[in-house]
């Protein structure tokens, strides 16, 4: 039995998507194969864990920060640096006024 890539939920034939089998049915539609956003489901994590393991808001809240941490956050973190390390190196911006220029002394 698999987890889900995306919320961690033990997975079985029928909660696995029949769109990706890294993927559960609660975090992507079957409709329209659409992904949940983090924010999603953190909060329906957060919903289950009260529900079904008792856990207040505070403790659903402190066990859903684990969810950074499964394959599919960490790949859409690591590709969010990849992309924002590349825009660090565009050659069609300017650069800023004072680039190159000696940093002015106090007096």
């Amino acid at each position: 039995m698999a987890d889900c890539q995306s919320c961690g939920m033990p997975m079985d034939a029928t909660t696995n998507s029949q769109h990706d089998v890294k993927y559960c049915i609660y975090c992507q539609d079957q409709e329209t194969k659409r992904l949940k956003s983090f924010e999603e489901v953190k909060e329906g994590s957060i919903q289950a864990l009260m529900r079904f393991q008792s856990l207040s808001h505070e403790e659903a809240e402190i066990q859903a920060q684990g969810l950074k941490d499964l394959p599919r956050w960490q790949r859409e973190q690591e590709e969010t640096l990849l992309k924002d390390g590349a825009n660090a190196f565009r050659t069609d911006t300017k650069p800023p006024e004072d680039f190159g220029k000696p940093d002015p002394v106090s007096e």
